[in-house]
């Protein structure tokens, strides 16, 4: 008897010169086709993997991890990293998945029970191959109805779900988003010509892989745009990029221009353009750090740094994590060449509402259902007074009264923070430049 350990979701092919091909799953092997079998090949049924979470407790938390089989020898140089509840899954695979040409990995949180059937039906209609390259997380919280469970399934585990997906992410390299961004075209092709090559330089190799003096501490940051309700399509060029956010009115707009993504700087993103035959320093520009500054970034994976788990929805979890890149000493530079765009946030049910009915947190779904019934104008509301009850709750991590104190304990103050960027900045200047390059690398 052969005992066959395999993770759900994988069917192994045995087969051999005088027997049958039969399909043998986890568990034991009992049989001639198991002793003769010469050949065996290995293959991933999405759908298999996810009717095997019915078999398990609803009132406890489970992971399904389901590989992308994508030999070593073939697997593309960046994985894009991403996370998402059941509702995002089909525009992802419209918008994402059938752009991006390399693979990608994402956790998928199922909010309520009814979201294992749906994932169930969409993996019944979709086609395979086009998942083929995707690794695929599936987290099902508790379903136990009592109250703190309730609470505790409907935080989204935002940090969390980003750290699943970059634990088992194929590539050296990973490129966080966020599921509703649309990658500009060719752009693994881009990274990976023009920005791998800037994490690659000047970097020593050292004798061990924990060495910690392997970490690459540098940030390859892609801009990101939104679409202007009124745009019909997004920039496919960079010339047209630079004509979209010219225009009058603007067709495409800085995600948060201010303190959230301002810093990327994206006068500089257009005022010089990248060709093929540019040297590799016109193919990006240094930008200085800011501390709520919240970027998407390109990271080596081994110097990837793990997210604060303790932040749900929003509101810190992506500040959190590049300032502690900047209390490090990673350095940040933009990718001219490719970019990220949020599709324009269409109104719903004619409502003058701020948040689109596919954008809300699993918490705002609930509350807006249990609204819905008794007053329709307050269920609108809620999506609107999410952000800034979240931010109130003294009973969730918060980036201000929770993060930064820690930050403070171990950096210093901000003050404190900015000085040592700056100073570890500066000092590999000098290490690698030389003076004359130090004013146009720090901003």
């Amino acid at each position: 008897m052969t005992f066959i350990d395999l993770q759900a979701g994988f069917v192994l092919t045995l087969s051999g010169h005088e027997m049958t091909s039969i399909d043998v799953g986890h568990g034991a092997c009992e049989g001639e086709h198991c002793t003769l079998a010469s050949k065996g090949t290995l293959r991933r049924e999405i759908l298999r993997g996810i009717l095997s979470l019915r078999h398990l407790d609803t009132h406890a938390s489970h992971t399904l991890v389901m590989p992308a089989l994508v030999p070593t020898y073939e697997a593309p140089r960046v994985t894009l990293v991403s996370h998402m509840t059941m509702d995002r899954l089909k525009a992802y695979g419209v918008s994402v998945v059938s752009r991006w040409a390399g693979s990608i990995s994402i956790s998928v949180y199922l909010t309520q029970q009814t979201d294992e059937l749906d994932l169930v039906e969409f993996f019944r209609n979709e086609q395979k191959t086009a998942w083929e390259n995707v690794t695929i997380t599936i987290v099902r919280p508790s379903y136990a109805p009592d109250e703190a469970s309730l609470l505790h399934r409907l935080r989204y585990p935002i940090n969390r779900l980003r750290n699943l997906a970059i634990s088992v992410a194929p590539a050296a390299y990973v490129l966080m988003t966020d599921a509703d961004f649309v990658p500009s075209p060719n752009m693994h092709e881009i990274i990976t010509r023009h920005g791998l090559p800037l994490l690659d330089s000047k970097i020593t190799a050292w004798p061990s892989a924990h060495d910690p003096r392997m970490i690459i501490k540098h940030a390859i940051v892609i801009p990101c745009f939104v679409a202007s309700p009124g745009a019909t399509q997004f920039a496919s060029s960079q010339d047209e990029l630079k004509a979209h956010l010219g225009a009058r009115p603007a067709l495409l707009s800085l995600t948060d221009p201010t303190i959230g993504h301002g810093p990327t700087a994206p006068h500089r993103l257009i005022k010089t353009q990248a060709y093929e035959d540019s040297p590799i320093s016109a193919w990006s520009y240094s930008v200085g750090f800011e501390p709520e500054w919240e970027p998407y970034y390109l990271l080596e994976k081994h110097s990837h740094l793990l997210y604060d788990e303790r932040f749900t929805d929003q509101g810190g979890d992506k500040q959190s994590h590049a300032l502690l890149l900047a209390a490090l000493g990673f350095r940040f530079t933009v990718l001219r060449g490719a970019w990220l765009i949020h599709p324009p946030k269409v109104k719903r049910m004619g409502g003058l509402e701020s948040v689109d009915e596919d954008e809300l947190w699993p918490m705002d779904r609930h509350l807006r259902r249990l609204l819905q019934s008794k007053s329709p104008s307050a269920a609108k509301k809620s999506a609107k007074l999410h952000f800034s009850s979240a931010q109130s709750d003294k009973t969730r991590f918060r980036y201000f009264e929770g993060f930064m104190p820690e930050l403070k304990a171990t950096f210093g103050s901000r003050e404190d923070l900015m000085r040592r960027w700056r100073g570890s900045l500066r000092a590999f200047v000098h290490r690698h430049v030389g003076r004359r390059g130090l004013g146009g690398l720090i901003c």
